[in-house]
């Protein structure tokens, strides 16, 4: 019998642009018919 143990952790962020793409531009993508900044992993 194998036990697994899966762990969620959540981190608030500050609303600055923590995650740029490589032309250093804040990520953005289109939800719910509005652009929305937006985090990746």
């Amino acid at each position: 019998m194998t036990t697994y143990i899966e762990i969620h952790a959540i981190q608030n962020v500050p609303p600055s642009n923590i995650n740029r793409d490589d032309s250093g531009t804040p990520k953005s993508a289109q939800y719910g018919g509005v652009t929305r900044h937006r985090v990746s992993s």
